[in-house]
């Protein structure tokens, strides 16, 4: 791909006539990748002309204004999709007051004959530049917008989503895992005292998503590590006004000082706290990390089985929680053999009837139909831990709350003192 840089009006034709993709791209989402493929299609060499600064730094007057992708990440993921040019179009304020017309004449002076732009696009000093009126000098391909779960994808609602920790709608909407890309400087070496060293990374320009802990992947030198991300403050100690993005990469000991690494969020871990003590944050990160290597097992699980010629296949979920897509079919496989370690084994039962029942056989009364549904109950909600949108299994789990709720008003009528000791010995509130 090659990169075209326009400053100060320098305009200079592309030999050959291009199929143009306009706009900020800021995400590169799966709206913006609409864009983009349409622009691949036409029997042209395909370009994308966005703009730096991002236009709002000038319109709205924002400084230090943060994207989801600066212009390197931008860059690269606009290469990876296979297009011929990318046009850096320098954002200013002389180029803020360019009438409609003029800015028409710079498209053609790029040899640009073909436009590629969503249904909302326009141009020129306040915006007085419409699609119709790039007709009259270019084939134009509007498209419409790009709804997913119908709702319109657009990088303003992504950082939303990211403001909120939602990582896994993000990240759907984005097509991608959301990654932040720089180099790792010194810190106070705080996380080192308690077993947690940790990477400081330079992140200026960055959409930061909400403070707190997150599941993640870190690039390095082309391999892949796993680890677990702060973003915040450092409210228990060693307090900093500015935010700080600091990731602790699992099973990694060398020097990566000044070196750049990119950080993919693959899922919210928790909120920012403030503990008591020393002690008490040191036992929430080895519950963090012990979190977090639970879902490397799980997205490594998911990688083994999608490798699987059984499971090719076009339609791809998202796995909550492992920041991966895999083919439906071997998410449905996942489902039914984690159904089945959930089913009720006869030694399970038999274990509970020891302990409920009134004797060995006894497997009907209404103190073991409780335990039984019970122990249904707790095994669903720990496979909702990972898979939020499992909503078959959601309507089971509602069923079965129901039946216990009717079995447990029973037992109280018929026997209080029986009921309370129940609700005590299942840890159950009243």
């Amino acid at each position: 791909m090659e990169v075209i840089y326009i400053k100060d009006n320098d305009i200079r034709p592309i030999k050959e006539p291009l199929c143009c993709a306009i706009g900020n791209f800021d995400g590169v989402h799966l709206g913006h990748r609409m864009l983009i493929e349409e622009a691949k299609k036409h029997n042209m060499a395909s370009a994308v002309l966005t703009f730096y600064p991002h236009p709002s730094v000038f319109l709205k007057k924002i400084e230090n204004y943060p994207l989801l992708t600066p212009m390197d990440m931008k860059k690269d993921i606009i290469k990876s999709l296979g297009v011929d040019y990318l046009i850096v179009f320098e954002f200013n304020d002389i180029v803020a007051k360019y009438d409609k017309n003029e800015f028409i004449n710079i498209l053609k002076g790029l040899n640009i004959k073909s436009i590629v732009c969503g249904y909302d696009f326009t141009f020129g000093y306040k915006a007085e530049g419409k699609i119709s009126d790039l007709r009259d000098s270019f084939t134009v391909y509007e498209i419409e917008k790009y709804v997913l779960d119908d709702l319109r994808v657009s990088s303003s609602y992504i950082k939303e989503l990211l403001s909120f920790g939602n990582i896994e709608d993000a990240s759907r909407f984005l097509g991608k895992n959301y990654a932040i890309r720089g180099k790792v400087e010194y810190g106070s070496r705080k996380g080192r005292l308690i077993g947690f060293p940790t990477a400081n990374l330079h992140h200026d320009g960055y959409f930061l998503p909400k403070n707190g802990v997150y599941f993640v992947s870190i690039a390095y030198k082309g391999m892949e590590y796993y680890g677990m991300c702060n973003i915040g403050h450092n409210p228990t100690f060693n307090f900093q006004n500015d935010i700080r993005v600091e990731v602790h990469i699992f099973g990694v000991d060398f020097n990566i000082y000044n070196e750049e690494i990119e950080i993919q969020f693959l899922s919210h871990i928790r909120d920012e706290i403030k503990f008591e003590s020393v002690d008490s944050l040191k036992n929430q990160l080895m519950k963090d990390k012990e979190e977090c290597l639970r879902l490397v097992s799980l997205r490594k699980w998911y990688f083994f089985l999608a490798m699987d010629a059984n499971f090719r296949y076009n339609n791809f979920v998202r796995v909550p929680g492992a920041g991966i897509s895999v083919p439906l079919l071997a998410y449905r496989e996942y489902y039914n053999r984690r159904k089945k370690t959930m089913a009720l084994t006869k030694e399970v039962k038999a274990k509970l009837v020891a302990e409920y029942g009134k004797n060995d056989k006894d497997t009907g009364s209404t103190e073991v139909q409780i335990a039984i549904l019970t122990y249904e109950i707790n095994e669903l909600n720990e496979h909702f831990q990972t898979h939020i949108h499992d909503f078959s299994s959601k309507r089971g789990l509602m069923k079965k709350i129901g039946q216990r709720k009717a079995l447990l008003a029973y037992l109280r009528d018929k026997d209080l003192k029986a009921y309370e000791e129940l609700i005590k010995k299942l840890g159950l509130r009243r």
